[in-house]
């Protein structure tokens, strides 16, 4: 009997409202910089790909977001060099920009809600099953779930600065069982990755199901896919 889902947030029940390099790209117009929106996206996804990210040590809440903030900055500096926007590398614009843009994906004007996020939430919790998550983002994603409304309808929120590791480490969905005070077996854990989110849950005996709204995983066999989260009640029953 499950008694608890967690879910993921990114792809899950949140995605950006636009593309991330079209964000980027607004966001650097208003200091002068005219950057083409598929420059800045490629730019980005390769910044996120060779900037190694960190395990939380066990510092303060506010150390921790300290180091994420600089994590940040140091990925917005590669993509505004990779895209050769000189006008963003001026003495002083460059800190006023990155500030605007990492606090532009604290609100609602950088993530929108999937269609089936709230309805989801309020049919488990018409059910008596709590619902929590477990994320990668960063210590941020308290405002992201107050702008989206999400925080009311979520019993815990675990993410790296609190759990001491990242999807798919084991330790994460450890701490959030301990949170909710239950065995691996009474939840079940969904997200839209095959690696974080289904087989990370897996690993950790949660039992867990694969989002897969774009139906990239269809040729994968053994895996439990739901093509949106409307499909989730069927697998409580």
């Amino acid at each position: 009997m499950i008694s608890v889902v967690f879910f993921d947030l990114v792809g899950t029940l949140i995605t950006p409202r636009d593309p991330v390099g079209v964000q980027y790209s607004l966001v650097a117009r208003r200091y002068g910089a005219e950057v083409d929106a598929r420059d800045m996206e490629a730019a980005f996804h390769q910044a996120m790909r060779r900037t190694p990210g960190g395990t939380p040590s066990g510092d303060s809440l506010a150390a921790t977001a300290a180091a994420e903030r600089l994590w940040w900055e140091k990925l917005v500096r590669g993509v505004v060099a990779s895209c050769g926007a000189d006008e963003l590398e001026r003495p002083g614009v460059f800190d006023t920009y990155f500030g605007e843009l990492y606090e532009r994906f604290t609100t609602a004007n950088a993530w929108a809600l999937y269609d089936d996020a709230f309805p989801v939430l309020d049919e488990l919790a018409a059910r008596g099953i709590s619902t929590g998550l477990i994320t990668n983002y960063d210590t941020r994603v308290y405002r992201v779930l107050d702008a989206l409304g999400l925080a009311s309808r979520l019993n815990s929120v675990t993410i790296p600065a609190n759990a001491g590791a990242s999807k798919p480490d084991g330790r994460i969905f450890a701490h959030a069982l301990d949170q909710a005070g239950i065995a691996p077996g009474d939840a079940l854990h969904v997200g839209d990755s095959l690696g974080d989110d289904y087989q990370g849950a897996m690993a950790a005996g949660v039992n867990a199901l694969l989002l897969d709204r774009d139906g990239r995983y269809g040729g994968i066999e053994g895996i439990r896919r739901i093509a949106g989260l409307g499909e989730l009640s069927r697998w409580l029953k």
